[in-house]
């Protein structure tokens, strides 16, 4: 008996230990960076910044403005009824009905929730997610790595981006890069690989952003401007090019430390929140109330 409850406590503090390193590298990702104040502008005025916050979180979805004088959106908040966009829209004399198409960067919550509001346009998101949408009820077209979608006479280039999501993208127009939550800005002339924050494949999303790198590298005239999911932009390609110095942003034991748990703990509950349940996180963001619960979790699987 005496046994059984050294091991009880000893998961569980394995446990918290992880949660606890989980949620500072969340922190910094999610929350550092540089500023991002919705209403900015980007590429000479054709791009706004449109951000959501949850408490502490920034979201950002992006509003493009097309040649035909039309507008997408690159994600859409988290925000159902997409409140910061639509009044983004209005103060240019627009209205959701002006939105002909929405490029999700991938299908969690905080970058499609806001979705529903902008019934009038076509969604698109790289065919993996596109299906993962779709068994929600969602109408979306499935996009293929480098493929060019010409939206209201503005041409939008997309990338496959695999690893934060199996169908992660990026999208290239007006000369900005939008990288989602592939990558995440670290100042204001650096970026990293976003290995931890709600990713489900590490490697597989450095190695993406190696590929970007090689792709575009050449492209400097066009492309002067790197966009993320929740920090501010970053100028010009060389972030993205220094990729010798590009490493994981937690500790190779971190990364052991949550493979193991998962493992143990893959069929509960608190395995889904290593992979950082998309359900509970989208809901509150409250990583207090995360953290309580998954230690309840744990403590109903090893009583």
């Amino acid at each position: 008996m005496k046994f059984n409850r050294v091991i009880k406590f000893t998961l569980l503090t394995v446990v918290l230990i992880t949660l606890g390193a989980v949620a500072a590298v969340v922190g910094v990702l999610m929350f550092g960076g540089p500023p991002m104040d919705s209403g900015s502008t980007l590429a000479d005025g054709r791009v706004t910044l449109a951000v959501d916050r949850r408490g502490p979180v920034r979201i950002g979805a992006y509003v493009v403005e097309l040649a035909d004088g039309g507008y997408a959106l690159v994600d859409t908040g988290m925000d159902p009824a997409a409140g910061e966009i639509l009044s983004i829209l209005e103060g240019r004399g627009a209205s959701a009905s002006d939105v002909r198409a929405l490029f999700l960067t991938h299908a969690h919550g905080d970058h499609a929730g806001g979705m529903g509001a902008f019934p009038a346009a076509t969604v698109y998101a790289m065919a993996a997610d596109a299906e993962v949408l779709r068994t929600q009820g969602l109408v979306v077209q499935g996009l293929a790595d480098g493929e060019s979608i010409a939206v209201g006479g503005t041409v939008v280039e997309a990338f496959a981006m695999p690893g934060h999501t199996a169908g992660s993208a990026a999208y290239l127009v007006h000369g900005v890069l939008f990288l989602g939550d592939a990558a995440a800005a670290t100042s204001e002339s650096s970026l990293d690989s976003n290995d931890v924050a709600f990713t489900d494949d590490a490697a597989r999303n450095r190695a993406s952003l190696h590929a970007l790198a090689n792709r575009v590298g050449t492209r400097g005239d066009d492309l002067r401007l790197l966009a993320f999911g929740h920090q501010g932009p970053v100028q010009g390609l060389g972030p993205l090019l220094d990729l010798d110095g590009l490493t994981s942003n937690s500790p190779d034991t971190l990364a052991a430390a949550l493979l193991s748990v998962s493992g143990v703990l893959a069929d509960t509950k608190f395995g889904s929140l290593l992979y950082l349940d998309r359900e509970r996180t989208a809901s509150s963001l409250n990583f207090g109330d995360v953290l309580l619960e998954a230690v309840t979790d744990v403590q109903r699987l090893i009583d």
